[in-house]
């Protein structure tokens, strides 16, 4: 589901199984699919998620697939 606070650009796209938490910031162009997006995380326009979780209070400025996205950087999975 997706929290009330956060902020959802228009046009992005939210697709399958996703969590979006509170405060979180969605920008235009963004497609996120099955994927789990933390508090105050940000997610930059044109970015595109997918089978990935995005910590609270992390950006993501790019593309990414299966993976996990902390403040502090990326990693695999």
């Amino acid at each position: 589901g997706v929290d009330p606070t956060a902020r959802i650009h228009p046009d992005a796209r939210i697709e399958g199984a996703c969590r979006i938490g509170a405060r979180a910031v969605i920008g235009a162009d963004v497609v996120i699919e099955d994927s789990v997006i933390g508090s105050g995380a940000v997610v930059a326009s044109g970015v595109t998620l997918k089978r990935s979780v995005v910590w609270s209070g992390a950006t993501v400025t790019s593309d990414a697939r299966e993976t996990i996205v902390t403040p502090a950087g990326t990693m695999q999975i």
